[in-house]
């Protein structure tokens, strides 16, 4: 369930505007974001219907977290400095 709330978490994270983040790409907030969270919340309808789910769909779903996370951490490459040579 932690996983399924946390990967939910971080689709709706996308809508909240931070200014050292990232601005999000458009098809990321108009189509990406929707499904992932649309899929968490029916997957999560169905947990708590069924009590259970295969492994393998929570790990589905920690992967597909993982890169989301990642690319709204990581600052864009226009606002940061390079690293000197020497």
């Amino acid at each position: 369930m932690l996983t399924l709330a946390g990967t939910l978490i971080t689709a709706a994270a996308i809508y909240v505007p931070r200014p050292e983040a990232r601005q999000a790409w458009w098809n990321s907030r108009i189509v990406v974001a929707p499904l992932v969270i649309a899929a968490c919340a029916t997957t999560l309808f169905l947990l708590f219907r069924a009590g259970h789910l295969p492994p393998t769909h929570i790990n589905g779903f920690s992967l597909l977290a993982i890169p989301g996370g990642l690319e709204r951490m990581l600052r864009s490459r226009e606002r940061t400095q390079p690293e000197p040579l020497i």
